[in-house]
């Protein structure tokens, strides 16, 4: 899902109003789709809604008007990657590392697992230090708390649209044997 939200941020005139955003998006996955018909199966992989905190969507950090904020990918099969928080907390730190972190400063880069660590065992210190050194507003990989808060937000919001949770083994094997049954 972010390689094809990455192709729609690219567009011309691309819309300023959020219900225009969400309508001129949800169009340019049914393009995809239909200009991907001649493909057996379509697998997209990532959320299809969009994500608490973005501040074109969400107000006070809160889901509003779900599942409005879901996008329809026309799916027969809906699967949800049932992962442990701590696994996400992770996966989300060292992304946001790569993408953020790791390029705004070296002292960082040097201490990565340091700070890991540190924000482990008292993340609200931890912050502070960073914030109180650096004279900067600590990015989103670092708030663990709120990834935790996210996190079971998504699952509660996936489980009621009837996903269906699996390990991402079982969902690797659930889709090699859609595949081997054409």
């Amino acid at each position: 899902m972010d390689i094809l939200w990455e192709s729609f941020l690219k567009i011309k005139n691309f819309p300023k109003n959020p219900k225009q955003i969400k309508i001129k998006y949800q169009e340019h996955i049914d393009n995809f789709i239909k200009q991907n018909k001649k493909y057996e199966y379509l697998f997209f992989v990532g959320l299809n809604a969009f994500l608490p905190g973005d501040k074109h969507w969400f107000e006070d950090n809160t889901l509003i008007n779900l599942p409005s904020n879901y996008f329809n990918l026309q799916s027969d099969i809906n699967l949800y990657i049932d992962i442990d928080t701590n696994t996400i907390i992770k996966q989300q730190y060292d992304r946001g590392y790569k993408m953020y972190i790791a390029n705004f400063c070296n002292y960082m880069n040097n201490n990565k697992d340091n700070i890991y660590n540190k924000l482990l065992k008292n993340e609200n210190k931890a912050k502070k230090e960073l914030t109180d050194t650096f004279n900067i507003t600590i990015l989103e990989p670092l708030d663990f708390s709120s990834i935790k808060k996210e996190t079971t937000t998504w699952n509660t919001y996936y489980k009621n649209i009837g996903y269906t949770f699996m390990t991402q083994k079982q969902i690797l094997e659930k889709c090699i044997n859609l595949v081997k049954m054409t």
